[in-house]
């Protein structure tokens, strides 16, 4: 692999691709683990930049795993996967995005223009597919529509015009609730701090020229009103793209992208060991010519409906749904105890004693049994099988699930599965008395 640091205005500014693969997880920073942290430090850099202080230091912002992809055309916009940093990437772009909609705000053309180089490639009549090639950063499906339309709509104007459900009804504000989604959360926390910084003295309170050695008199400092709001706008979205580094890693043919990605999951916000699971799978297939995208979209996105994250409580611990799916089908599958604190490595042995005879196997099983589980704990059919789940709810009897989800996909008749799940409740409900 190669590495080194790279200015993010340089990473953002060539003519590149950089698209998150499917099979990722969707864009999850949120503002008090990751907004305002960033914030604060292009803030700094700001007031530094608008006071002619010695700016000795880049701030880092970790590392940006990239993986070449495809061949070189003239009439393709070179394209690159991201192992690992997209939720990084996604920040820098909401985040000059919601620069730029303030400089529309105020009339600033020439800070539209510059932005516009770190959002989007220029030259489509260039690209073989402009109304994809255009992008930089290329996320997964579940964020695409979204992204594109804060990147290109056309102003806040408009983006407020389409998704009125996530603006308060009388102030120009976004709801930053749990169900409003993390982009246009993240768009809305940036717009109102860059619009708070200009329009206000927020930028100005430690604003002073630096005196001059050799000068015998002093600099006085400036009026907090003589600051041009072009001035302070450049100074914010320019700290970004100048002031701010990440660790540019290429990976080289023989490098394992596997490997890497779950070194570097400390970094930012944690995976989960369902993240961790997800990508082994679809790295699997991409690395056996499986068709990645295709088997993702057909059996791995019933686990990206929301319910999957919400949290349930299983005995002491309290996880997303998702955690206790996996541990329990493992532990129904290999007739033992899983632990939940190493459960990607629990998968990765289960696999190598379980050895299917294709990815696709591996997923539709996954997705029968994540079907069957969805009925043990949303109650959302009917049926026996959530007859038998209502039962066992005021009883917390969740250690009977791994067998139950076996039994459900078994090839028994129904009746006997029912007269089963009777024997189950009956026996538990004794034994807990």
């Amino acid at each position: 692999m190669k590495a080194g640091p790279t200015i993010i205005g340089e990473l953002l500014r060539n003519r590149n691709r950089f698209c998150v693969p499917i099979y990722q997880r969707h864009y999850v920073w949120n503002r008090q683990k990751q907004w305002e942290p960033f914030w604060n430090d292009i803030r700094s850099k700001a007031i530094e930049r608008l006071s002619n202080r010695d700016r000795r230091f880049s701030h880092f912002m970790g590392a940006v795993v990239l993986e070449s992809r495809g061949g070189y055309s003239a009439r393709r916009v070179p394209s690159f996967q991201v192992v690992d940093g997209q939720q990084r990437l996604t920040t820098f772009q909401i985040f000059l995005a919601a620069a730029r909609d303030f400089a529309y705000s105020i009339g600033y053309q020439s800070a539209i223009d510059n932005i516009e180089t770190y959002l989007l490639n220029r030259d489509p009549h260039l690209m073989e597919n402009p109304d994809i090639e255009k992008f930089k950063i290329w996320p997964t499906e579940y964020d695409r529509e979204l992204f594109i339309d804060i990147l290109t709509l056309g102003g806040r104007g408009k983006l407020r015009t389409k998704y009125s459900d996530h603006f308060f009804k009388n102030k120009d504000q976004i709801h930053d609730y749990k169900t409003t989604p993390r982009l246009i959360a993240g768009y809305g926390y940036f717009y109102d701090q860059i619009k708070h910084a200009v329009n206000s003295d927020d930028l100005e309170d430690e604003f002073a020229l630096a005196p001059d050695p050799d000068s015998k008199t002093t600099e006085t400092v400036l009026d907090s009103n003589g600051i041009p709001k072009e001035l302070k706008l450049d100074s914010v979205w320019q700290a970004l793209v100048e002031e701010f580094k990440v660790v540019e890693i290429n990976l080289e043919e023989g490098d394992d992208a596997q490997v890497i990605f779950e070194t570097l999951n400390e970094r930012g916000e944690p995976l989960l060991a369902a993240d961790l699971i997800r990508n082994n799978i679809f790295q699997r297939a991409d690395a056996s010519g499986e068709e990645a995208e295709r088997l993702f979209n057909t059996y791995w996105k019933l686990f990206e409906n929301p319910s999957w994250s919400q949290d349930e409580k299983q005995g002491r611990y309290l996880k997303p749904r998702i955690e206790f799916f996996l541990a329990n089908y493992i532990s129904g599958q290999i007739a033992g105890e899983v632990s939940l604190t190493k459960l990607f490595s629990e998968y990765k042995a289960f696999i190598k004693t379980n050895e299917f005879d294709s990815i696709i196997e591996e997923l539709q099983k996954l997705n029968r049994y994540g079907s069957i589980y969805l009925e043990l704990v949303s109650f959302e059919k009917s049926g026996k099988l959530v007859e038998f789940a209502r039962q066992l709810r005021p009883w917390d009897l969740t250690t009977v699930f791994p067998f139950v989800l076996r039994l459900w996909a078994s090839e028994m008749d129904s009746d006997d599965k029912a007269d089963c799940l009777a024997v189950v409740f009956h026996s538990n409900l004794t034994f807990s008395l």
